[in-house]
């Protein structure tokens, strides 16, 4: 991530990943996936969604409509959620993605973190 806010990975060059085209934000992470070969990338995009490439198989789950209250936490919460869907429950990627996504979302619906 540089100084203003862009994400830079050679060819793909994104401006504001959080209002990109789903499509790019999937180019970046393979594009990383290859380059680090890393076999499974998450990419958070705010209120456009999530995505998740894990074995080369790319995963999208759009946002539900929420009340945002405060989003401190919002971030941890998905990670810790993904983590143990991955890790503990064995979740398939969809799944979990989904689960991450929705439990970040509550988190952000609640006052304070």
């Amino acid at each position: 991530m540089l100084p203003n806010g862009t994400l830079s990975l050679g060819s793909i060059s994104v401006a504001d990943p959080a209002s990109s085209k789903k499509r790019v934000l999937e180019q970046a992470a393979r594009l990383f996936a290859d380059r680090t070969g890393c076999d499974h990338i998450c990419v958070t995009a705010g209120k456009r969604g999530a995505g998740l490439l894990r074995n080369a198989s790319w995963h999208w789950d759009p946002p539900q409509p929420i009340s945002v209250k405060d989003t401190v936490g919002a971030g941890d919460s998905f990670l810790a959620a993904l983590l143990h869907g991955w890790l503990v429950a064995d979740l398939p990627p969809a799944a979990n993605l989904h689960r991450a996504a929705r439990v970040a979302e509550y988190v952000a619906t609640r006052d304070g973190a």
